[in-house]
């Protein structure tokens, strides 16, 4: 067991958060895996606890380090249909109705069409 560096509480090992103030721990990109029943173990440990064999050390990258480097795709897809709806409006405000309505139309609608796209590739629709 160990124990939350936020709030003390008792965790389990291989646990990557903490299930009462919601921390994520620190863990080392390898861990120790048993080959017998499947159980992930600290890279400090040498014996599998339910069947005394030993374990094999595996590169398990961290989960929230690759999901944080697409961070900046959300405020990138969230800032620039912000700036072309503002810019949409201040041209239709000049007078420039035509200019104002297609930067508000494109705002709207390419990020859709992107997402959609994007959705396809991915595997989500």
């Amino acid at each position: 067991m160990k124990t939350c560096p936020y709030c003390g509480e008792s965790i389990e090992d291989n646990s990557a958060q903490c299930f009462k103030c919601g921390t994520h721990l620190k863990t080392s990109a390898y861990q120790k895996i048993c080959p017998k029943c499947k159980q992930i173990y600290r890279a400090d440990q040498d014996y599998c606890k339910n069947c005394p064999d030993t374990l094999l050390s595996v590169y398990m990258p961290d989960a929230a380090s690759e999901k944080g480097s697409a961070a900046w795709m959300y405020v990138v897809g969230f800032l620039f249909p912000l700036i072309g709806i503002i810019l949409g409006i201040v041209y239709i405000a000049r007078k420039e109705d035509a200019l104002g309505k297609s930067l508000l139309l494109f705002s709207i609608f390419a990020p859709m069409a992107a997402g959609v796209v994007l959705g396809i590739l991915t595997g989500l629709f």
